[in-house]
């Protein structure tokens, strides 16, 4: 026998308690469980689950960080390592500069992306005449 769900008026979704939700949750986190087969079985999107398992994750973390469970403390350093010029943060890697690349009858050329145009061309010239 299915289970069916009559809504009636304007209202076109079903809304679900935050009782539901965390039962329905707690069937998901399971060892072995498809989301699939629990949506099919409450009759949601899958991808709902997933929504509301994202956002139960987020309300934790809230929670945790307005207990005070995790905090930052303010921190003095004395002595001859606190004079020390104050690190910096590395620098980020340098993207690879441009460039200009032709192959031509098994030959490869590499020119920098800023080469002139007449250096490209002698270049070319010079792949074409390679016998």
């Amino acid at each position: 026998m299915t289970r069916g769900e009559i809504l009636d008026g304007p209202e076109r979704r079903r809304r679900w308690s935050e009782d539901e939700k965390t039962a329905i949750l707690a069937e998901l986190a399971k060892p072995g469980s498809k989301g699939a087969e629990i949506a099919r079985r409450y009759g949601v999107s899958r991808g709902l689950l997933y929504t509301w398992r994202k956002e139960a994750g987020a309300a934790r973390h809230t929670a945790r960080h307005a207990t005070g469970s995790m905090a930052f403390a303010p921190v003095l350093l004395t002595g001859p390592a606190a004079q020390a010029e104050t690190p910096t943060a590395p620098a980020p890697p340098t993207p690879p500069a441009p460039f200009i690349e032709i192959e031509m009858k098994g030959a490869r050329v590499r020119l920098p992306g800023n080469a002139p145009a007449s250096t490209v061309t002698a270049a070319i010239k010079a792949l074409r005449g390679r016998s």
